[in-house]
């Protein structure tokens, strides 16, 4: 926690954030070269929308990313909920279900 985080949740008497924790979920991608479809993303978007506070995937056709040489690799996903299980059983099904593809 920040800073200025901690002064705000010092004035406001709670956590900057008073929508819940957020989770960044990671996954590894199938293959080399460049980015060609994504399986399971409509699916758990479906289930989870209200939830997702962002999806930052590489677009179709687009090269991997060296995945040591950078922070976010081939994309993230942010999911936030205001219950810290169900944020993180939430993460851990896009790192499971989601899958980039690439050839």
């Amino acid at each position: 926690m920040t800073t200025r985080a901690r002064a705000r949740a010092a004035v406001r008497g709670m956590a900057a954030d008073a929508q819940g924790p957020r989770l960044r979920s990671r996954w590894r991608r199938i293959g080399a070269g460049r980015i060609t479809h994504y399986e399971g993303l409509d699916r758990l978007l479906a289930e989870y929308g209200d939830h997702v506070a962002a999806v930052d995937l590489l677009p179709l056709g687009a090269p991997r990313r060296d995945w040591r040489a950078t922070l976010i690799a081939d994309g993230m996903v942010i999911v936030r909920h205001p219950e810290l299980p169900q944020a993180m059983e939430m993460a851990q099904r896009f790192a499971a279900d989601l899958h980039l593809f690439a050839s």
